[in-house]
């Protein structure tokens, strides 16, 4: 889990780093100044998002890997 906290934060349009997939969600939801105002309740919307059935695809992209293609467990 310390390895996903450390990727945290904002979505970029920058180049993906080395050894890093990069996955992003996206939601629109009605406007509410509550959601604008507190983290925890955007967070909380969209953690809903993803454990709801309405949750089917993400966006994923990869950069380059700098210690070759390896199989993972």
């Amino acid at each position: 889990m310390k390895e996903l906290n450390k990727c945290g934060g904002v979505p970029t349009k920058d180049n993906v780093g080395d050894d890093t997939i990069r996955m992003t969600v996206q939601i629109d939801v009605p406007y509410e100044s509550n959601i604008m105002n507190y983290g925890d309740v955007s967070k909380q919307k969209i953690l809903d998002f993803i454990n709801s059935d309405a949750f089917t695809s993400y966006s994923i992209s990869a950069g380059p890997s700098a210690t070759g293609i390896k199989n993972s467990e």
